[in-house]
Formats: C-alpha cells, structure tokens, sequence
C-alpha cells in the first residue's frame, strides 16, 4: 500500500507499507584467466517507508522544502549467488532500520 497526499500543516507526504522487490540477474565474470558465470538472486520484503517534505516560501514567494524528514524499515534483505562465487558469497540480512 502506498499513499501519496499534502497535510496543510505538516506538508507533503508519502508513505508507503509492506512493500517488496526481487531482482534476478544473470552475470558473466572474465578477468584475467578468471572466468565465472551464474545468477544473482536478491530480494528486500517488508519495506516501510515514510516521508515528509516540509514546505513553505523563499522571499521570492517561490515555493521550497525547508525540512526533509524520512523514517525507513526493511524487514528481510537476501540474496543467492550461483556459480563459483555462489559458494564464497551468502548474504542475509534481517531487521535493517534506518531514521
């Protein structure tokens, strides 16, 4: 879900809950001698964002963002790697919170 609106007395928000992306990409590694291929596979679940832009008036009546305010929370990160370096690389984050 996702909310796009303007508050008369806080500005303009956006907020969004429960969101998730997953990325799949195909790669080819050559340097040097070294040659790899495979997937990369990474996926963020649970992302809550929240964002306020403050606005009001330069001395011109021209309208900007006098305050940027931005709370962030993602509940999982993952990501798979296969071929050679699928064997060396696991990642695997939980619970990342950024304020």
């Amino acid at each position: 879900m996702s909310d796009l609106r303007f508050q008369p007395d806080a500005g303009l928000l956006f907020e969004m809950q429960d969101s998730s992306i997953t990325l799949n990409i195909q790669r080819r590694l050559r340097y040097w001698i070294f040659y790899d291929s495979g997937a990369i596979s990474a996926s963020v679940k649970g992302v809550n964002i929240f964002i306020v832009l403050h606005l009001s008036k330069d001395e011109k009546g021209r309208p900007k963002i006098s305050k940027f305010t931005c709370d962030l929370s993602i509940a999982k990160i993952t990501s798979k790697f296969s071929g050679t370096l699928g064997y060396l690389t696991l990642l695997n984050f939980e619970h990342v919170y950024c304020k």
